[in-house]
């Protein structure tokens, strides 16, 4: 058994799922701190790290790095994880999450052409990077989420495939969200849940797309929302409640004047103002349906 001196290495090549059980942290709790975690696929092989329902008194905790890369898995159900270093890389892989928690407020989580899903439990981190380089998502159907700073871009061309889901739990985000678009495929989808964040700031990079916003369900709660030279707000539904809401049009980078764009379909909006700034490009609210109290 590894104990906290020694790196923990899956890579080698079959179907397998690295279990630890209920068992262990009562038998052999000196076990459940490593130093450093590599999980790799191999040659038509998905490798597993399995947390099986071992609770979280005694979480299977990480001192140093975290590497998963090329089809590999953290599933996570109903234990603690918790991963104390720097650097955290997750790379064509997936983490799962069914209840417990995982919590790496010590560094940064990468994640690229990988996805986070969360049905239940806890994830809280300072850092979470999507998206760089390769279109990543988080998929939050229940639980709650707190990253204290999120970082939204791609430099790969996706489709709507890059940013965050929110289905239902809590999410919350008090850094903000910053989402410039390298490339077409930034979004953040919400239909159910609450969201409690910082200021909002959707704009398209040069050479770029415009990132995606929409609201179809659930409460959205923000401090000030800036849409800039091109993008769109879509609410088909849920509530939003907001201080202060700017659409400015503008000419980036010295292109085509283009307009921004908020549109009411349903659902309720809450602000307590509203700009159209139209100095230097369209600045649009359509209202076609629902609430809107400004």
């Amino acid at each position: 058994l590894p104990d906290r001196s020694q790196s923990v290495l899956l890579a080698n090549t079959n179907w397998k799922a690295v279990a630890i059980n209920p068992s262990t942290p009562v038998n052999f709790p000196a076990s459940m701190t490593v130093s450093n975690l590599f999980i790799e696929g191999s040659t038509n092989t998905e490798n597993t790290l399995l947390l099986n329902n071992f609770g979280t008194a005694v979480p299977f905790t990480v001192s140093g790095a975290v590497l998963l890369q090329n089809s590999a898995r953290i599933l996570n159900f109903n234990s603690g994880l918790v991963l104390q270093g720097a650097a955290i890389e997750i790379t064509n892989s997936d983490i799962i999450q069914d209840g417990g928690f995982i919590i790496a407020t010590n560094g940064g989580v990468t994640l690229s052409g990988s996805q986070y899903y969360l049905s239940n439990g806890v994830f809280e981190a300072s850092i979470v990077e999507l998206g760089f380089p390769v279109p990543s998502r988080l998929n939050q159907y229940g639980g709650t989420v707190k990253i204290a700073n999120v970082g939204l871009g791609t430099y790969v061309t996706g489709t709507n495939d890059n940013g965050i889901s929110l289905y239902g739990g809590m999410l919350e985000l008090p850094g903000g969200m910053y989402m410039v678009d390298g490339h077409p495929g930034l979004s953040y989808f919400q239909s159910g849940g609450t969201n409690y964040t910082a200021d909002i700031t959707l704009e398209p990079a040069y050479g770029g797309g415009d990132p995606s916003f929409t609201l179809n369900g659930g409460l959205l709660v923000d401090s000030n929302v800036l849409v800039y030279g091109g993008p769109t707000i879509n609410q088909n539904g849920g509530m939003h409640v907001a201080n202060s809401l700017s659409i400015d049009g503008e000419s980036i980078h010295g292109e085509t004047p283009l307009p921004s764009t908020y549109n009411l379909n349903a659902g309720t909006l809450s602000a307590v103002s509203v700009s159209l700034n139209s100095e230097n490009g369209p600045g649009v609210f359509n209202q076609s349906n629902g609430i809107a109290y400004v």
